[in-house]
């Protein structure tokens, strides 16, 4: 339909010119607007072009109007010819067409829109599926029905306005062919008539793009539908998918109530097993009772030896007491042996007494003796009463240790009876026995050499520490062998548990064995039993033979199930073996492993107690040897002190130090008790006399020779 561009605003122009000459207007101030127009139109298109255009129609007034703009402004126009009645129809002819493929677009633009709102009608219905799914997708949609409603009103508003503008359009056109039967008379007409040609061009241009506009809001809303749509088919695919799910749970629900119905069978089955196998339990608990009664008998007696074994070391240790209390009987008696001497000693001054009228140098010197022999004696008494003393703190030390022992054999005590009553819920093997009296022998045997450790514990205090020490790794290796003990009772039992979890098992399986082969005797027995009444029944007529035909049939579906079943049963059999082979050979590994473990310590153990023993009874024989040392060096010493003693009492050895002879006479009192050595001494510390405590001025020796 788009031509030439000159054609198309001479056809637009006749549209509006129409509506211009309806209103009947005319006025001067068109006649300047025209002049100012045509004088634009010369300067821009040409006078010639003007003037061809000017030919179609051939009013008198326009081509005079023309004329004379053109001799005023420009150069001489052409001459126009008139315009022949047929252009005109032609025209009409032309522009009645193009009404009619107006009408018919119009229609077009109906039909569609029609149809879209039609078309979006079921998206609404579509939108009640969706909603029921979901909240939001339902908003969503309502949203766009109201898009959609909004665009079909904008769109009913525009095929209003076009239609409206088609029916204006029309009675310009017949306005026009009422009109063009008359040759236009005046200048304004004209002037008018290209200006409304320019605004009806003007509105056809912005008509055609709106209808564009229309158009792709068409195609848009078009696949918007399009896309609705394949929502809903995959909402009902999902739907139908659903369906078959529901179909599918309903035929796994049937084969579930068959396998219901079966297991129910077997349920029953097993009920009637499980009543067999209380009355097996309950023998079983009989013999745990039995078995609980044995372990408290053993428990009793493991007490009473362990109580056997403290009575031994309570023997033990009294010997030692009473081997101090002998010590501290030897002690009295040196001591009354010092008292004896004392004794002898003042029997001495009283005759000594009877030498009152010797010179009184020679008393003094007998004075000086008897002060030296006190002195000595009371050095005696000293060492008597720091060996007392260190008795008196052995005596404690021993207190201390059977303190010890009273509260370790407390804690021994408490031990065993949670040993008693922990064992009251074991099992022991001839094994785990034969290991528990090899390790109560080397107990002993521990408990024999803390004896013999004992008795040389009474020489020292330092050995009592070692024996505390000695005490504490006892206590320490014992809970260790508990210990192990009692990890080894928990191996034992687990292994145990799954020994008779496994038998219990295999006797399960035995009695299903039974009972299917009692079965099988049974259904050989009802078969015999049918073969002798299907000859007997040979005989008999036909009717017979139906029947004996069912019962042939029943035989064989029994024989089928039974079959299965023994072959079910075996296949568990099997499966029970296997596990319980797995079972032992796995609890064979774990018991071999957990003793090498316990043979391991043990060793470690019995190699720790042998170090300490070598140890201890080498430090005991060296405070053995030192002790012999110390007592033959205060033998000496003894002899020494009675040799000196003598001495002293001879009256030639010094008072004080006892070694060197009397020699120097002390001033201001005379006596001669001393050497010059110990005089010397008294001297430099400051001392008195010794004998009579007077202050010394002075000394004299009487030997030449110093």
């Amino acid at each position: 339909m788009e031509k030439s561009s000159v054609p198309r605003k001479r056809r637009s122009t006749l549209y509006t010119v129409d509506s211009v000459v309806t209103k009947g207007k005319y006025d001067e101030s068109l006649k300047a607007k025209w002049n100012r127009l045509s004088q634009k139109l010369i300067a821009r298109f040409g006078a010639e072009e003007i003037a061809s255009l000017c030919q179609e129609f051939d009013p008198v007034c326009i081509r005079d109007d023309l004329s004379s703009v053109m001799n005023s402004d420009g150069p001489n126009p052409t001459t126009i010819t008139a315009v022949e009645d047929t252009s005109l129809r032609a025209e009409l002819e032309e522009l009645r067409a193009r009404n009619r493929e107006l009408e018919r677009r119009e229609e077009e633009i109906v039909g569609k829109t029609s149809g879209e709102v039609q078309n979006a009608g079921p998206t609404e219905s579509d939108t009640g599926i969706l909603e029921r799914k979901s909240n939001s997708e339902k908003q969503a949609l309502e949203k766009r029905n109201a898009e959609l409603e909004e665009r079909n009103e904008k769109q009913d508003f525009l095929l209003d306005f076009y239609v409206t503008r088609i029916e204006e359009l029309k009675t310009k056109v017949g306005e026009l062919e009422d009109r063009l039967a008359a040759p236009l008379s005046s200048k304004l007409q004209r002037t008018q008539y290209f200006d409304k040609e320019k605004e009806e061009e003007n509105s056809l241009e912005l008509l055609r793009m709106q209808r564009n506009q229309l158009k792709e809001e068409l195609t848009r809303v078009r696949s918007q539908l399009d896309v609705y749509e394949l929502q809903v088919d995959l909402e009902i695919g999902k739907k139908d998918q659903a369906i078959l799910e529901l179909e599918t749970l309903r035929i796994q629900k049937a084969f579930a109530d068959a396998e219901l119905a079966e297991l129910q069978k077997w349920r029953e089955t097993f009920e009637a097993e499980k009543l067999e196998l209380a009355g097996l339990r309950s023998q079983k608990t009989i013999y745990e009772v039995a078995m609980k009664e044995l372990a408290v008998i053993r428990s009793q007696k493991e007490v009473y030896e362990v109580e056997s074994i403290e009575l031994e070391e309570l023997r033990s240790r009294k010997r030692m007491f009473e081997e101090a209390e002998a010590e501290l009987a030897e002690l009295r008696i040196q001591k009354q042996m010092f008292e004896a001497a004392e004794k002898e000693r003042l029997e001495l001054r009283k005759r000594k007494g009877m030498f009152e009228d010797m010179k009184p140098l020679e008393k003094k010197q007998f004075e000086l003796d008897d002060l030296q022999s006190l002195r000595r004696q009371k050095a005696i008494l000293d060492t008597t009463t720091e060996e007392l003393a260190k008795l008196r703190e052995q005596e404690a030390a021993y207190d201390a240790v059977s303190e010890e022992l009273s509260a370790l054999r407390k804690e021994r005590e408490i031990s065993a009876k949670e040993i008693a009553d922990l064992r009251k819920h074991q099992r022991m093997s001839k094994a785990e026995r034969n290991e528990l009296e090899t390790l109560r022998r080397q107990r002993a045997a521990y408990e024999a050499a803390e004896k013999e450790l004992a008795g040389f514990r009474g020489c020292e205090m330092a050995m009592q520490a070692r024996e505390q020490n000695l005490v504490a790794k006892q206590a320490k290796l014992v809970s260790n062998i508990r210990y192990l003990e009692m990890r080894k009772s928990e191996d034992d039992d687990q292994h145990r548990s799954e020994l008779e979890a496994a038998r219990a098992m295999i006797h399960q399986t035995s009695l299903d064995l039974k009972a299917a082969e009692e079965k099988l005797l049974s259904v050989c027995k009802e078969k015999e039993s049918l073969q002798e009444d299907k000859i007997r029944w040979l005989s008999v007529k036909r009717e017979l033979q139906e029947e004996n035909d069912l019962l042939f049939t029943e035989k064989h579906n029994l024989q089928k199930s039974l079959n299965a079943e023994i072959a079910t049963l075996q296949s568990q059999i099997e499966d029970a073996k296997s596990k319980h082979e797995e079972m032992a050979r796995e609890g064979q590994v774990e018991y071999y492993k957990k003793e090498l473990r316990l043979q391991q310590e043990k060793s470690e153990a019995d190699a720790e107690i042998a170090a300490t023993l070598l140890k201890e009874t080498e430090s005991l024989r060296e405070a053995n040897r030192a002790c012999m040392d110390r007592e033959r060096k205060l033998r000496k010493e003894m002899n020494m002190v009675t040799k000196r003693l003598d001495n002293a009492t001879m009256g030639d050895l010094c008072r004080i130090c006892v070694i060197n002879s009397r020699d120097t006479v002390i001033l201001p009192c005379t006596h001669m008790q001393s050497c010059v050595r110990c005089v010397k001494e008294l001297i430099q510390n400051d001392k008195a006399c010794p004998t009579c405590d007077t202050a010394i001025s002075g000394y004299v020796p009487c030997n030449t020779d110093v």
